[in-house]
Order: structure tokens, then sequence, then C-alpha cells
């Protein structure tokens, strides 16, 4: 369920860390992630592998690929929609009979994300956090015409 009034809120705040205007913290606390909407969910565990939640710290963009710039702007452009978000969730945890099986020689390739490479692929794409190229380029639109 999309919970625009908390989007709204995240898209600024992801902006403002991407920006280096607030630090890992700020973000981490003030991100709304009790909202039911997947969306914002999956969003804040993909962003979670930028930053250390060791230290306080702002992020360095001159350390970002330009993939992980496109991906910041992708998300941000997708917390200003309505949209339902349609990928799978992301899970952080590797369960702890497929972590042995990892580290026994495991039979699947596994990523950071913790599930098979195969179904984790569309985390890398260059429209997720969208359902597709289609359905970003109509939301760029619509966002575009609305602003």
């Amino acid at each position: 369920m999309v919970n625009q009034k908390k989007r709204r809120s995240a898209a600024k705040l992801l902006a403002d860390f991407f920006n280096g205007t607030i630090t890992n913290d700020d973000y981490d606390n003030e991100f709304p992630d009790d909202s039911a909407d997947a969306g914002l969910k999956a969003i804040y565990r993909r962003i979670w592998f930028y930053y250390s939640d060791l230290a306080s710290h702002s992020l360095n963009r001159q350390e970002l690929s330009d993939d992980d710039i496109a991906l910041f702007e992708r998300c941000i452009e997708f917390l200003k929609t309505d949209l339902e978000y349609e990928g799978p969730p992301i899970r952080v945890r590797v369960p702890i009979g497929r972590l042995f099986r990892r580290l026994l020689g495991g039979l699947e390739p596994q990523t950071i994300l913790g599930s098979k490479s195969t179904e984790d692929a569309i985390f890398f794409t260059a429209w997720w956090p969208f359902a597709s190229t289609d359905q970003r380029e109509k939301a760029l639109r619509h966002i575009q015409k609305h602003s």
C-alpha cells in the first residue's frame, strides 16, 4: 500500500543524504521505514548497503560509480510517485541453512543481498525500483508535468 506522505518524506531524506547535507544517522533515524509501503522497505534496504551504521558520516558522491548515482536518482524519482512496488522484497539476511551450504561449497550462487544471483538481478537493472524502463519513463513525464 503506497503511503504518499511517507514517500515524500523519504524522497527528501534520500536526496539530502545523497547530496551530503545530512548524515547516515539522520537518514537512518528519520526514514519512514515503519510503513506497509513495499517501495519504502525495498529502497531503504537497498540503500543501506551504501553507508556504515557503525559511525556517523555524510555520503561522499565522488566515491560513487555512475551506476550508483543512477540508482540513487531512480530511488528518489520512485519515491515521488504513487506506484506500487512490483519487485521482490530485498532479503538482507541469509537463512542459516543457506549460509552453511555456502560455507561448504553450496550449490547456489550468492550475492550481497543473500539470495540467488539470478533472482537478485532485478536489483541491478537500469530501471529498478521501477518495474520496467517504460514505467520509469511514464513516471518521469508525470513528475515533470506536475512539478
